[in-house]
């Protein structure tokens, strides 16, 4: 089936009854134990996978015999890891969501010597990094954390995370003042960036800035959260990164937006665009370099209540972007993307069964793209895009593609 799509200003990637294009094939897989937020780090030959279940666990895999390291506790307590090697300092880091401060959530970081990684009793964890923020109870916080490097000789990082603040009229997220409500309270959430630095006995954080804040928009920045980053760009004194997001504007379908910021000691976080990577009732977006350009994977209610992995294509400007490719029964519960040394495109997630057993595999999406188009433009035109309608099967390692009815 071949249908029209028409966009009436800056497409972005829909979904649809038929969505998809030439299939990702699954090339390896390797199953570790029942969780959720999975997140990778190549060490070597092995590809450590960090997820929650109940505590932070940490296994991996040998990718040179494909032996699964089993998962061991290196957090108790501990939730949403994110992990990211420092290759002067030698340690293998972990920043990580902890709610067990009474009624309140915070950000902490953990680490290891990287040739110790393996052995739980080799992690320092240090708690209160970033909070805790006591408002209203354990699900009013900051959440969400990702850490970035922005100079590895002295040792500096940026550290992303979703920040949840009682609702204050006198500091809305945006002019329009937008909120939403939980557990009773009006709330506003947005991606903060603060600087992380290593101070000879700890870390220690301070502001750096909000992402897409400078960038009106009123509702678009109702709440945004989950954050991951990539560089795309670097100058002595500056990082810019695509960092890619969920937003959820008041009265539109959940979707994935991707902001450009450069960051500087002088200056902080200035936003310079801010677009709609996809607007289909998306969530949880992880963005990764992958050949020329960068993925994103993301969460996708395509089959619901089955949902599937979504998977579009950046290119390395920002400007282009893919159709969506739906990836039916691949791992698609709170999924990440790491691209290897080799470049070679891994994703982890939850198996979306009953289990949810986390599932790391090497993945190779083919991308159709639409058409270039200049980025937070006040008018564009009509733009019409023929689609193929096709839909991604994973299953078992393989990967078969499916022409729609």
């Amino acid at each position: 089936m071949i249908f029209l799509a028409a966009f009436t200003c800056c497409p972005v990637a829909r979904g649809t009854s038929n969505p998809g294009i030439p299939a990702s094939v699954v090339q390896h897989q390797h199953v570790f134990t029942t969780g959720w937020y999975p997140r990778m780090l190549q060490l070597g030959n092995a590809l450590l996978v960090a997820y929650f279940n109940g505590s932070v666990v940490l296994g991996g895999v040998n990718l040179t015999t494909g032996v699964v390291n089993p998962p061991k506790t290196i957090i108790p307590g501990g939730d949403r890891p994110m992990l990211l090697h420092d290759p002067v300092a030698r340690r293998v880091m972990c920043v990580f969501n902890y709610n067990g401060y009474g009624n309140g959530a915070g950000i902490g970081i953990a680490y290891a010597n990287d040739t110790q990684w393996q052995n739980t009793g080799a992690w320092v964890i240090q708690h209160g990094l970033v909070g805790p923020i006591v408002q209203a109870n354990d699900l009013i916080g900051v959440w969400e954390p990702y850490i970035a490097s922005f100079d590895d000789a002295t040792g500096r990082f940026l550290l992303f995370f979703s920040n949840q603040t009682s609702f204050n009229a006198s500091r809305p997220i945006d002019d329009g003042g937008y909120y939403f409500t939980q557990e009773g309270f009006a709330v506003n959430q947005q991606i903060d960036v603060k600087w992380m630095t290593w101070n000879g006995t700890g870390f220690v954080s301070s502001d750096a800035g909000v992402v897409s804040n400078d960038i009106d928009g009123k509702n678009i920045h109702y709440k945004d959260g989950m954050a991951s980053a990539v560089l795309v760009d670097e100058t002595a004194m500056s990082k810019s990164f695509i960092v890619t997001f969920e937003s959820f504007p008041r009265g539109q379908p959940s979707s994935i937006a991707a902001v450009r910021i450069t960051v500087s000691l002088s200056a902080g976080v200035v936003s310079e665009w801010r677009r709609v990577v996809t607007n289909d009732n998306s969530v949880a977006p992880f963005i990764a370099r992958w050949k020329d350009g960068y993925a994103v994977s993301y969460r996708h209610d395509f089959e619901t209540p089955k949902e599937v992995l979504g998977l579009v294509g950046v290119s390395s400007d920002g400007v282009a972007i893919s159709l969506p490719v739906h990836a039916v029964d691949c791992p698609s519960v709170w999924p990440s993307l790491y691209t290897l040394d080799n470049g070679s495109l891994w994703v982890a997630g939850g198996s979306n069964t009953t289990s949810n057993l986390i599932i790391a595999a090497q993945i190779a999406p083919s991308f159709q793209w639409l058409q270039t188009i200049p980025l937070m433009a006040a008018t564009c035109p009509i733009i019409i895009v023929a689609i193929a309608g096709i839909v991604m099967v994973c299953n078992a390692g393989i990967a078969r593609r499916k022409i729609a009815e």
